[in-house]
């Protein structure tokens, strides 16, 4: 039966080959090398875009009150020991935090007694001391532990005393000149060498010299200056030794108070300089 059936394919194949000219025809072989018939790989296919990967840290629990922690070599309810010992040291040396004891009383002296030799000292009222100096206040008793003190007017005195020393001793200096140059002068008619010698007069020289000197108009105008600086000056000094201020001084502190009085030595009186310490 097999046998039957491929005749009966070639009968079919030789119709075909009559009714359809060429169909059936084989095309020649080719002269060139034959094709491969294996099957060729596949290009990779194109990367495509990917999101980083995300790191998921893993979530841990806290242990239940109780249970041992995982890694830990105590297990629950265990109770550490005490500690030993400090350790020793030397002898004569405290441990660090250690006050030394106070120091007691020399031996052959009661409890809270000085030794001889030592001059006791007073406490001050508030147990601190206070300012040197208290302005002072009329009517009024000094606080405690104060006294009271009158003192010179240190500026007047200072500045009265620089003021009529400098123009006093620019009038000497001048006075002096013009005596010993009308003293030689080869005009005779001046030679007088009295007519300087009211400039040594203190304050009111100057003022005299504006008729005895017979100056010109600048002249007489530095005579006049000079008396009134010398004046000026005379009248500061004499004033801040004369007039004094008060103040309250502090009882431990040592003060020199000095002033001008009159003085009588024999039968001489004059105007003396009186200091108490």
């Amino acid at each position: 039966m097999r046998a039957s059936w491929i005749a009966a394919a070639a009968a079919s194949a030789a119709a075909l080959t009559i009714v359809v000219p060429g169909l059936g025809q084989v095309p020649p072989a080719a002269t060139g090398p034959a094709p491969s018939t294996s099957l060729q790989p596949l290009p990779p296919p194109p990367p495509s875009p990917t999101q980083p990967p995300q790191v998921v840290w893993p979530q841990t629990t806290p242990p239940r009150q109780g249970t041992t922690v995982p890694g830990s070599r105590m297990p629950p309810g265990y109770t550490p020991p005490g500690y030993g010992q400090p350790p020793s040291y030397p002898p004569g040396y405290a441990p660090p935090g250690y006050a030394p004891p106070g120091y007691g009383t020399h031996p052959g002296y009661p409890q809270g007694s000085q030794p001889p030799g030592y001059p006791y000292a007073y406490p001050y009222p508030n147990g601190y001391p206070g300012p040197a100096t208290l302005p002072f206040v009329e009517g009024k008793p000094p606080p405690a532990g104060y006294h009271e003190e009158s003192k010179v007017q240190k500026g007047l005195v200072i500045g009265g005393a620089v003021t009529f020393g400098t123009c006093y001793f620019l009038t000497l200096l001048a006075a002096s000149v013009i005596s010993e140059d009308n003293r030689n002068s080869w005009d005779s008619s001046k030679r007088d060498d009295s007519k300087a010698l009211p400039l040594f007069i203190p304050a009111l020289g100057p003022f005299i010299g504006l008729a005895t000197l017979d100056p010109s108009s600048v002249g007489a105008g530095w005579l006049i200056l000079d008396g009134l600086a010398q004046s000026a000056g005379l009248g500061m000094l004499i004033a801040g030794l004369t007039t004094r201020s008060k103040r309250y001084v502090r009882d431990d502190i040592l003060t020199i108070e000095w002033r001008l009085a009159p003085v009588v030595a024999g039968s001489h009186t004059g105007l003396g300089a009186v200091g108490r310490f």
